[in-house]
């Protein structure tokens, strides 16, 4: 037994491997002091038993096993680790109780550095996620440290000065995987016997999470202690669904999420009709007054995991749909809003829910749901609002929560990974955290761009890890042409130049002169020559004169920023070889069928479970890249009198494209309390101009009068999103149109562009630099909620602005309620006053 307060930095003075162990040798000086042989030692964490011991260090013998589920497996000689000795009788007990039993390993995500501390985000696997609560122990490398906040896929601790000195954790960096170990009481309580848990209030109160689903209805429908109070508690005019004949029926929770995923999930509840017939979404104060945050409104999981009591609303229906789970939302419908997220940047997704009437579909709210059988079959389904449509529904339709988390199509009752899909012909995307983990063991993935780029997959595995197996599979299933992607440095050191200096290809693949390793190879065309020469290109050790001229391979020449600037297969190639702890270098090569046509999307999943193989897209890797790297840096910090307040503005610069964005700060962000911050999207002719077509002039104006009213908060000024980021004379072009009588939306994608291309990564990394992790969002969209929990700040509420309809924006107002789910009151303009209107504005701020 420890507790988890490092006592010494040892140094591994050697590693000898005997066969079945390895012999580890650390050098160390405090913890031999009373040592003896069999005493047992914790090495970051983990326990080992003295076999031998000198004045200056002792030896330990490590089973595989232990390396292999431990960091000890990572291990060089000269690498520090955290030593302490096992507790006694007499030993002043501090931290908390350690087994030394490592539970699993983690991953240093990211660091952020403050005035007085540290704050270190770390990824952890699913099954030690149940153990963490805020407040609680964690084991981190044999430290005892308090968990902060427990995040979907992780958890952050604060390490002070103290800790970074006397410990590894101040050296480690973001990539580097840990020891982790749970709390040994949390580790018991949580295998509490499960007849303490058949109260449901109970159940909650042990959290038992993922065991048993939430209490039924558990809100204003349904059990609460205090529910005739927390009715009273709802603004009045949220009452009024009760009357409004078409209430929505919140229904259980999913008993396989467990609750901090669940409050992060949209709410079936979030929308209710009107007795005018128009929906109302209800913000996070309305979910806090009747429960848990946002988690009546989720509907049972339906067979599969889940806990089969709670399928039985399903069951009634005679839905039966195993390994399924259930998601539905009530909203106005309409198809093009569908291209949220990331799935902006990809094609229009109208045959989401083809055949349907759409005229009827804009008529009225609807509840619409998308749906992936276990077959693979998918079901789309529209009926009108009101429980009999919703118990339609439910027995007809249901899709496989293959993610928890949500993004910016949080409002459509659809996770991440079913928008991309979607985005892919409903075809199943596996983690991108997979296919990092298969390109570090040396096997291949498969990777698929955009339809409106190219519209293919690629085979890609490191080229540090080519093997001629590899390398002849690759082969046997591709057009036979062999790419090496690598940085403009290793193909400079290598001096190997450009194909072509005036590159005309459509998309600018950087092609450079073939090569084959002098070395080692015959022709340069069998499996193993060409194997050989990717390991070669990967060498940092190769010299320019160890390469010869044409060749067999082709180098191509990788953009730096990575995916992030180009979405490109010879970009995704570099970044995920270098996200996999390897040399920056891949090895890519097209999929085609027998007949030499290129394979798609169904083809390529197929292909991929066929031989194992995870199977991503670029948009889901420039996802990952976004959350879990750090692009921004501060420049520049000065005190800026406004009309508004004095403020102190922040300079930020990306540092993968260059571009630039301001924070204005007023008052002390610090404290528990939730920061009000609005984010708002550069808009020239409404903010400095003071353009009638829109209202972000207005909309920022407020915003800063509210913040200097609270007398603290943050405006993030996003640059680079003008017209929803299609560019200040795209959005001219768009005005033009809507001259002639297109609405904001259609007025975008006539031009061929996107309705709304912007994210808001750079947002949220500006944000946890003024170390702001909790927000009071100013905005009227709740995209923009989901978009910032999505990149991992959480918003407890969302503060309306107030719309400020004219003659020459209301129907652009209109649009962003009807088309674009804003919540929008107030604008029933009169008939005179909406003849003479302008056409929308292709700008939406919110």
């Amino acid at each position: 037994m420890f507790t988890g307060i490092v006592e010494e930095l040892g140094r591994v003075a050697a590693l000898e491997d005997q066969g079945d162990a390895v012999r580890l040798t650390i050098a160390a000086e405090v913890v031999l002091g009373d040592a003896r042989l069999g005493d047992s030692i914790a090495v970051n964490g983990c326990c080992l038993t003295i076999a031998t011991r000198t004045d200056e260090a002792f030896t330990a013998d490590v089973m595989h096993e232990t390396l292999r589920a431990t960091g000890i497996g990572d291990l060089g000689v000269g690498d520090e680790v955290n030593l302490e000795r096992a507790v006694t009788p007499q030993t002043r007990l501090g931290g908390h109780l350690v087994q030394g039993h490592v539970d699993a390993t983690g991953e240093v995500r990211r660091r952020t550095p403050s005035e007085h501390w540290e704050v270190v985000e770390v990824a952890a696997p699913d099954e030690l996620m149940p153990y963490l609560v805020p407040k609680g122990s964690i084991t981190v490398d044999g430290v005892s440290l308090t968990v902060v906040d427990v995040l979907d896929d992780g958890f952050t601790v604060s390490l002070i000065p103290e800790t970074l000195a006397r410990t590894t954790l101040g050296r480690r960096q973001p990539g580097e995987s840990v020891n982790l170990e749970a709390d040994v009481i949390a580790k018991h309580r949580r295998r509490a016997p499960d007849h303490l848990a058949r109260d449901p209030r109970q159940r909650l109160r042990l959290r038992l999470r993922g065991r048993r689903p939430a209490p039924t209805r558990l809100g204003v429908a349904g059990r609460h202690r205090r529910q005739r109070a927390a009715v009273q508690r709802l603004p009045r005019r949220h009452r009024r669904r009760r009357r409004a004949g078409a209430a929505v029926r919140p229904g259980r929770a999913p008993g396989v999420l467990p609750p901090h995923q669940r409050v992060r999930l949209a709410a079936l509840a979030g929308r209710a009709p009107r007795p005018d017939g128009r929906l109302r979404r209800h913000d996070a104060r309305d979910h806090a007054a009747v429960g848990h945050p946002r988690r009546a409104g989720r509907v049972p999981p339906c067979g599969g995991r889940g806990d089969r009591r709670g399928a039985v609303g399903l069951q009634r229906h005679r839905c039966r749909l195993p390994g399924a789970a259930l998601v539905l939302l009530v909203r106005r419908v309409d198809l093009r809003r569908l291209d949220a997220g990331d799935v902006r940047h990809g094609p229009r997704l109208d045959r989401l829910l083809a055949g349907l009437d759409r005229r009827r579909r804009r008529r009225r709210p609807a509840a619409v749901a998308l749906g992936l059988l276990p077959d693979g079959r998918a079901v789309r389904r529209l009926h009108r609002p009101g429980p009999l449509g919703l118990r339609r529904l439910a027995a007809r339709v249901a899709h496989r929560a293959a993610r928890p988390d949500t993004c910016e199509g949080d409002h459509l009752g659809m996770s991440i990974q079913d928008l991309r899909e979607e985005q892919h012909g409903g075809v199943r995307l596996d983690p991108v955290e997979r296919a990092i983990a298969d390109i570090a063991a040396g096997k291949a993935v498969v990777v698929v761009d955009d339809e409106t780029r190219e519209n293919e997959g690629d085979i890609i595995f490191a080229a540090a890890r080519a093997t001629p197996e590899l390398m002849a599979f690759t082969v046997r299933h591709s057009s036979g042409v062999i790419c090496v992607p690598m940085p403009a440095d290793m193909l400079e050191r290598l001096e190997i130049p450009l194909m072509t200096p005036h590159n005309r290809d459509k998309l600018r693949t950087a092609y450079t002169v073939s090569v084959d390793a002098r070395d080692g190879v015959s022709t340069g065309i069998s499996a193993a020559d060409r194997a050989h020469t990717a390991r070669v290109l990967a060498d940092s050790a190769t010299e320019p004169w160890e390469l010869t001229r044409p060749g067999h391979v082709f180098p191509l020449r990788y953009r730096e920023g990575g995916v992030l600037v180009r979405r490109g297969h010879t970009e995704a190639a570099v970044d995920l070889a270098r996200l996999a702890g390897l040399t920056p270098a891949g090895v890519l090569v097209e999929v085609v069928n027998d007949d030499g046509t290129m394979k798609r999307a169904p083809e390529l999943r197929e292909f991929a479970d066929e031989h194992g193989l995870a199977m991503i897209s670029i948009d889901d890797l420039v996802h990952h890249r976004r959350k879990v790297e750090n692009h921004v840096e501060r420049v520049a910090l000065t005190h800026l009198p406004t009309d508004h307040g004095d403020f102190e503005a922040y300079g930020y610069r990306i540092t993968v494209d260059g571009s630039e964005h301001v924070a204005l700060v007023l008052g002390d962000l610090g404290g528990d309390e939730p920061v009000l911050t609005r984010v708002h999207s550069e808009c020239l002719t409404g903010d400095v101009f003071g353009s009638q077509r829109c209202d972000c002039g207005p909309q920022l104006r407020e915003s800063m009068d509210l913040i200097r009213a609270e007398g603290r908060g943050v405006v993030v000024y996003l640059r680079g999103h003008e017209g929803r980021g299609i560019g200040l004379v795209a959005k001219l072009q768009a005005y033009q149109l809507q001259d002639g009588g297109r609405d904001t939306v259609d007025a975008n994608l006539d031009l061929g562009l996107p309705a709304d291309a912007r994210h808001y990564g750079a947002a949220t990394q500006v944000l946890k630099d003024l170390g702001v992790h909790d927000v009071r969002l100013l905005t009227n969209n709740p995209d923009k909620v989901s978009s910032l929990e999505t990149y991992g700040v959480h918003v407890a509420e969302r503060v309306p602005l107030t719309p400020r309809p004219n003659g020459h924006n209301i129907d652009y107002l209109r649009t962003k309620r009807d088309r674009m789910g804003h919540d929008l009151d107030g604008l029933d303009a009169p008939a005179d006053e909406a003849s003479d209107q302008h056409p929308d504005d292709s700008e939406e701020q919110q």
